[in-house]
């Protein structure tokens, strides 16, 4: 991978970045207005280390994320409880690779250590 200016690696020339499973998740949840990478891949890009888990952040709900990655014929499976989280299951080329697609949310009570969230549409709230 490339390095900035900065010195720092390029994000966007990351490898898994352009992969055919994770553009599949963008185009089925409608591309990078309703939905994000978040969490880990990019940490561990900026650093250099290996990818794992690829995360996923969405205006989307969990309904949604799960109707629309049926009907793209994606596996789609409730495994985030409370947050809402959807896991994505993607085939593609012999390769499976799965994506925790979690939807936007804001704190609305917290006693420091468990919050009660409710969805929100704002990128800069969650």
């Amino acid at each position: 991978m490339a390095q900035s200016q900065n010195d720092l690696p390029n994000l966007a020339e990351a490898d898994w970045l352009n992969s055919p499973t994770l553009k599949a998740v963008f185009a089925v949840l409608g591309g990078c207005n309703e939905v994000r990478v978040v969490g880990g891949a990019v940490r561990d890009t900026l650093l250099g280390r290996k990818v794992g888990d690829i995360d996923l952040a969405t205006t989307r709900s969990p309904d949604e994320i799960m109707q629309r990655s049926i009907n793209a014929g994606l596996k789609a499976v409730r495994t985030g409880g409370d947050h809402g989280t959807v896991s994505v299951i993607v085939t593609r080329e012999m390769i499976t690779q799965v994506f925790e697609v979690t939807p936007l949310r804001i704190d609305v009570k917290t006693d420091g250590r468990h919050a009660i969230a409710e969805p929100t549409q704002s990128w800069a709230l969650d």
